[in-house]
């Protein structure tokens, strides 16, 4: 590996030796059993990382570039690390824990740099994050994207070229990021690992030099399939959002390209990650949540347990409930359990609960302040304004009640089904 200079001699971005000899489908598959050797992640999460830096390695060629955004609700999760290794794989690449936007788009100008960028998260914080800077990650998601700026001394209003590839690591990127940048994003979502879950933690000096040596076979193989990857056009369902097949589209031709192994799993990720648009999709989640509410109601009492009780229920305890839905089984009934490339019974591989409020959100259903026995105030859904949604949506009858009669009660004697219709 070699290191691209400023003037002054501060490293700005580092470039890869090319591997001498070709090199085959493989390479990917190395690399991925070494992230996982050192990393607690998914197949699905290391397979992502090694075709978005395949990706960077090319991203010149593509007509979106997606952001790779590396997140955990927690420190110590190897987020850091992650980002650390995929940018040692990456052709030149510099990484960053603080970048302002007058930088990153002068350096976006030098061309063709990836940028990795460390603490994302304070760049997006609870006043909106800094403006600048989301507008100019966003228009350089898109081949030819450019930020105005106005250049001194003559203040004169002008174009920068701010195309490149990004990816970003800090806590909670999936909540600080705005909505308009999360949708350029491809999310990997990281776990801390418990004790004996790592065959061997990384260690930068130890163990960067292999990752070093994958990438310069990713060059290699990039560069001789690059016309190949350039003239591909994958296949992508007509059910996947438009936003989600721009941001794939790289990803998945270069795995198609590879071998039809990587091709499918990739684009199982893509099926399993995919933002549900459509109005059955989001009548299901209705459907899906009396189904649930009405195998929990006799169980349900003012007292707050398992996140939930008579009155309401908290987003990550509705999240988990979803995917119990249709038996815990993984199969094509469950879309739940498989929103983000998720596994049988695994609460931290399914829909989130932000993922399910944002949902929700478009039923006019909101977070609010629920109490409970003993005065125990906790935030989540109240029952009575998802059977109410439920009631406008699935075209039920609106249920009378009396002013304070409880919900839970209530419903059971009009009597709701999973089906949308009364009994």
């Amino acid at each position: 590996m070699t290191e691209t200079t400023t003037n002054n001699s501060q490293t700005i971005g580092s470039t890869l030796n090319m591997h001498p000899e070709p090199v085959g489908a493989e390479v990917f598959i190395n690399a991925i059993q070494d992230l996982k050797m050192h990393f607690h992640m998914t197949y699905e999460n290391a397979l992502t990382g090694v075709l978005w830096v395949a990706h960077a390695h090319m991203f010149d060629a593509f007509e979106f570039t997606p952001r790779l955004a590396i997140t955990a609700p927690l420190k110590a999760c190897g987020k850091t690390r992650y980002l650390d290794v995929l940018s040692v794989m990456t052709d030149k690449s510099l990484s960053t824990q603080k970048a302002s936007p007058a930088s990153f788009v002068r350096l976006c100008g030098r061309g063709n740099l990836s940028f990795f960028l460390d603490e994302a998260d304070m760049l997006f914080g609870k006043y909106g994050g800094n403006a600048e800077m989301i507008t100019a990650l966003n228009a350089g998601y898109e081949k030819g994207g450019n930020f105005w700026k106005c250049i001194e001394p003559a203040n004169v209003p002008t174009q920068m070229p701010v195309h490149s590839a990004v990816a970003m690591a800090g806590i909670s990127l999936n909540t600080k990021l705005p909505d308009t940048t999360l949708s350029r994003c491809i999310v990997i979502n990281m776990e801390r690992a418990r004790a004996g879950q790592l065959q061997e933690k990384y260690r930068r000096k130890k163990h960067e030099h292999k990752f070093i040596a994958h990438g310069e076979k990713i060059k290699r193989w990039v560069h001789d399939h690059r016309e190949q990857i350039e003239n591909h056009e994958p296949q992508i369902p007509e059910v996947v959002d438009e936003r989600d097949e721009d941001k794939w589209s790289p990803l998945i031709s270069i795995a198609q390209i590879a071998s039809l192994q990587l091709g499918q799993q990739a684009m199982r990720i893509l099926m399993n990650t995919r933002v549900i648009e459509d109005d059955e999709s989001k009548m299901r989640l209705l459907k899906d949540w009396l189904t649930m509410y009405e195998s929990e109601l006799p169980h349900l009492t003012s007292e707050l347990q398992r996140g939930m009780n008579s009155k309401g229920i908290q987003p990550n305890t509705l999240a988990v409930k979803l995917c119990q839905v249709r038996g815990n089984e993984f199969d094509e009934d469950n879309i739940w359990s498989r929103w983000n490339a998720g596994k049988p019974n695994s609460q931290d591989a399914s829909i989130k609960g932000y993922q399910v409020t944002r949902l929700l959100n478009e039923f006019g259903i909101h977070k609010g302040s629920i109490r409970g026995d003993y005065d125990k105030v906790f935030n989540g859904y109240k029952w009575e304004q998802m059977i109410r949604a439920c009631d406008q949506w699935l075209n039920q009858s609106e249920p009378e009640y009396e002013a304070g009669e409880d919900w839970a009660e209530r419903s059971h004697v009009v009597g709701y089904t999973a089906t949308g219709a009364q009994s």
